[in-house]
């Protein structure tokens, strides 16, 4: 024997089962080669040795890989077979591909008696499937290897590449012998093996004739899950298709992009199958269900994005704000007929890498300023690193922190302006946080955490103070369901009207309150005019009001039930100011916002 290309021990055996192959001259390194395969023991003693083929120039046959069946008890030897007498259909195909290898499986028990074997073939198509060196297990019924090719041949399909410059590919191979609808095979019986076979006197082949170790060549190789292609990169390898689905089409390349490129957190992007493919009438076979996976067959959607099948007869839609997504991912759109037809499309979906953009120079996120001072401050120009989208600013607050009431942004001019004109900022912080996002992403983005510090002692709120408290009341309801609320003081009567349901409630409480402790809402509450008699008032808003039911005007106007209007007690702190998150509220205010307060004794109360 010239060569070990793998080995098997089995757990809790004291044997090794070997295999590689033998040169017919072994003084040379001919291309006339057998198979072979034998049984050691772990002191050294070889049981049995069989070498397989005819050993014909250019014909040569190698045993690839051997593995054990432990739920058989079977010895499994994977040929690389070129001998005619190893390919049983050989007089079918020779004029084609007599000089390209089969696949030989070879069943024996662990004695050594030969059961039974099965060839697969690319019957006419001259290719050979390269057999990886200890690549192959035995799964339940199945038999799992793996190798490589520049194409194949099955009576599903048919992919042949140049053999003169061969672009090779790698698959992992999980073989059902009872299933021959697809794979071009042959049965082999225990005396088809044993006419090709030669057993070797073991007694002169204790020992290799070129290798001074047996075993310290043969490689391992592990199966394992991934949703790349191994180790390669994924331009190289797992080119082909699904050898036994009815139609696989390739959607990679087909419209000049190289499959689907996308940035990282930007908005969901679509692939539009009938439009940018030739895959929608295969789309349209699968009418018994559709899955989009990645290669290793689990599901895309998790990691990069959605198929929407009601979309335009199929589209992909990629949306990803996952670092592990960033590469490049062959994905599968697999499904099955009615038929019971399998068939696939393939895409790549590359996530390109995508960062936030920013600004070119440092910014300033920390300000002390006094009282009335008024600043301005410009932001630096933006800068993306991608160049795939524009860059935009904007203010945020805080959810637990006070926001400076007196801060603007102008967005053209990128321009903050700080007016702190009230004494009652005095001796406070206030936060926000600068944005710094790509237009079409909600994740792509960057806070800068701000501080805003105004010089001063904080005032005590409950120092003598000339304060103008203002409170609000409402006229009785006409019989045409109309009244008016007039404020205690002027305020800005259109800014409380257009933010009218945001600062107050208006319902009914009717006599089964105390009952049902449910309150009634009105179909409608309008306000009709503003400023009294004359609109220039500046403190009532006449109204008119819809009810649900009519009676419950009758009831309103005998006392019976009441119409409520309040300012929501979320809205005021318990000095009457409006809190730090509602400041914008201050717009009602006419005079000195510092000095103004809203229904102070019940705020107290409070």
């Amino acid at each position: 024997m010239t060569d070990v290309l793998a080995y098997v021990q089995p757990e809790g055996q004291r044997y090794i089962y070997a295999c590689g192959y033998s040169f017919v001259d072994a003084t040379t390194d001919s291309t006339n080669k057998h198979a072979v395969m034998f049984k050691v023991s772990d002191d050294g003693e070889v049981q049995y040795m069989y070498s397989w083929g005819q050993g014909l120039a250019d014909q040569p046959d190698n045993c690839r890989s051997i593995a054990y069946d432990y739920q058989q008890k079977h010895v499994v030897a994977l040929l690389e077979a070129t001998s005619p007498n190893l390919r049983p259909d050989y007089a079918k195909y020779s004029r084609y591909s007599d000089k390209n290898s089969d696949t030989v499986l070879v069943i024996m028990k662990d004695g050594g008696t030969i059961m039974y074997g099965y060839n697969i073939n690319m019957n006419t198509a001259s290719i050979s499937m390269k057999l990886a060196e200890n690549s192959m297990f035995v799964l339940g019924n199945h038999y799992v290897f793996g190798g490589m090719s520049f194409g194949y041949k099955t009576k599903m399909q048919n992919v042949t590449y140049s053999t003169t410059a061969p672009t090779l590919d790698t698959f992992l191979f999980r073989y059902d012998p009872s299933d021959s609808s697809c794979m071009y095979q042959a049965d082999m019986s225990s005396s088809d093996l044993r006419a090709a076979l030669t057993q070797v006197d073991v007694r002169a082949n204790t020992k290799l004739t070129r290798r001074e170790s047996i075993f310290t060549h043969a490689k391992n190789y592990f199966a394992y899950s991934s949703r790349y292609s191994g180790a390669f990169d994924l331009g190289d390898t797992m080119k082909y298709p699904r050898m036994c689905a009815s139609a696989s089409i390739n959607m990679t390349g087909g419209n000049g992009t190289g499959g689907v490129q996308y940035f990282r957190g930007q908005n969901e992007k679509s692939y539009w199958i009938g439009l940018q493919s030739n895959a929608h009438k295969a789309l349209g076979k699968m009418d018994r269900g559709i899955a989009w996976m990645f290669q290793n067959g689990t599901d895309a959607t998790n990691l990069l994005g959605r198929f929407d099948r009601g979309d335009r007869g199929g589209t992909i839609w990629v949306k990803t704000d996952s670092e592990d997504a960033v590469g490049i991912s062959r994905t599968i759109l697999r499904g099955c007929s009615h038929f019971n037809k399998l068939y696939e499309i393939y895409l790549y979906i590359e996530v390109l890498s995508n960062t936030y953009p920013d600004f070119v120079t440092e910014i300033e996120t920390s300000w002390t300023l006094s009282v009335n001072e008024v600043f301005k401050y410009q932001l630096p120009a933006l800068k993306d690193k991608e160049g795939n989208d524009d860059a935009v600013v904007y203010i945020r607050a805080l959810d637990t922190q006070a926001y400076p009431p007196f801060l603007t942004y102008n967005n053209y001019t990128r321009e903050l302006t700080f007016r702190p004109n009230s004494v009652w900022y005095s001796g406070l912080r206030y936060h926000f946080a600068i944005v710094v996002k790509e237009k079409h992403s909600d994740t792509v983005l960057y806070p800068y955490y701000c501080t805003v510090k105004i010089l001063g002692k904080e005032p005590d709120r409950l120092e003598e103070t000339e304060y103008t408290d203002i409170t609000f009341k409402m006229t009785p309801i006409s019989r045409n369901s109309t009244g008016a609320i007039i404020f205690s003081s002027p305020v800005n009567l259109t800014f409380v009207k257009e933010n009218w349901d945001a600062m107050f409630d208006v319902y009914i409480k009717n006599v089964t309150f105390r009952k049902h402790n449910t309150t009634w809402p009105l179909l409608d509450f309008e306000f009709t005019s503003l400023g009294g008699e004359f609109g220039n008032d500046s403190m009532t808003m006449n109204y008119t009001a819809t009810f649900h039911q009519p009676y419950m005007l009758g009831l309103l106007v005998k006392k019976s039930d009441k119409l409520y209007v309040h300012l929501k007690y979320d809205l005021l702190d318990t000095y009457g100011f409006f809190k730090p998150d509602k400041q914008y509220f201050n717009g009602m205010i006419l005079g000195e916002v510092a000095t103004t307060r809203f229904m102070r004794e019940h705020c107290e109360k409070d």
